[in-house]
């Protein structure tokens, strides 16, 4: 079987293309990936200068650790977003694609590296600001540190700040990649933490009175003061986390726990009220019969 000369033309015209797209996209996969291993180790020459690093940790933007993995990966993420951009050049739609993803994403991942930096040094300052107002001190000296669970109340303030300053930062990024889902879901969150902030506040302040007010009450050493500074400690807190939950979570009845409260509040003053009375009993008794 022959084949006409205008087939054989036609299978060689593309097979000649095809050949030449194949060596096309080798020769900008090679340049691209050369030229990315430059901008690379520039990216990691820069980033790992001495200074940046130090100026980094002192205004407690990144650890050590974290920046140096941070370097790598911003490095590698480079190499390769440079390649791809290269290999725009083959004009494959697929190629062009994926680029623009990577431009995105890299401009979310800038957001979240200012977010992260800016909220690290906030983290210092909030933490830095407490400590010469003496908070923690103050806080050992009443004995009440120990209030948050082992946790230190700069430690959560400073976190709060942190996290929340990444977040604005974050939910900026998602507008990039368009990913409208995501972004209304961050906002809604961002917009929310204010509202939680009030609430934890008022709980870390029922769980602050709670414990000063209980070791006041255990330092008289009265009778059954232990039973006194539970109950009271108790009251504070129970009172602080209905007056926080309809912060935290609009949507929550806390009628029943307001009801709860009420009946917990009658049920310990009895008790109290039988208690003094049984110890009064006690001690009219005894002076009597002295």
């Amino acid at each position: 079987m022959q084949f006409s000369p205008i087939i054989i033309n036609r299978i060689t015209d593309q097979t000649l293309s095809v050949l030449g797209m194949v060596f096309t996209f080798i020769v900008l996969f090679i340049g691209g990936y050369f030229i990315g291993l430059l901008v690379s180790s520039a990216i990691k020459r820069v980033f790992s200068l001495k200074e940046i690093e130090n100026s980094l940790v002192r205004y407690g933007a990144m650890t050590t650790k974290l920046w140096g993995s941070v370097t790598h990966f911003f490095a590698l993420y480079f190499k390769w977003f440079i390649t791809v951009m290269i290999l725009t050049a083959t004009g494959f739609p697929l190629v062009s694609e994926l680029f623009f993803f990577m431009r995105d994403l890299l401009g979310f991942l800038v957001f979240g590296l200012i977010g992260l930096l800016l909220g690290g040094v906030l983290n210092k300052l909030v933490k830095e600001i407490l400590s010469s107002l003496g908070v923690e001190e103050w806080l050992k000296k009443h004995r009440i540190d120990g209030a948050f669970g082992g946790l230190s109340l700069s430690g959560i303030l400073a976190g709060i700040t942190k996290w929340y300053v990444v977040l604005l930062f974050v939910q900026q990024g998602t507008t990039i990649l368009s990913l409208s889902v995501l972004s209304k879901f961050i906002s809604d969150f961002v917009l929310y933490i204010p509202e939680a902030i009030s609430g934890l506040l008022i709980l870390l302040l029922s769980l602050l009175v709670a414990r000063f007010t209980s070791d006041r009450i255990k330092q008289r050493r009265l009778r059954l003061s232990e039973e006194y500074a539970l109950a009271v400690e108790s009251v504070i807190v129970f009172l602080g986390v209905v007056m926080a939950l309809p912060i935290l979570f609009s949507d929550v009845d806390v009628s029943i726990l307001t009801d709860s409260f009420r009946i917990l509040v009658a049920g310990i003053s009895i008790a109290v009220a039988v208690a003094g009375g049984l110890g009064l009993k006690e001690a009219v008794a005894k002076k009597t019969s002295t």
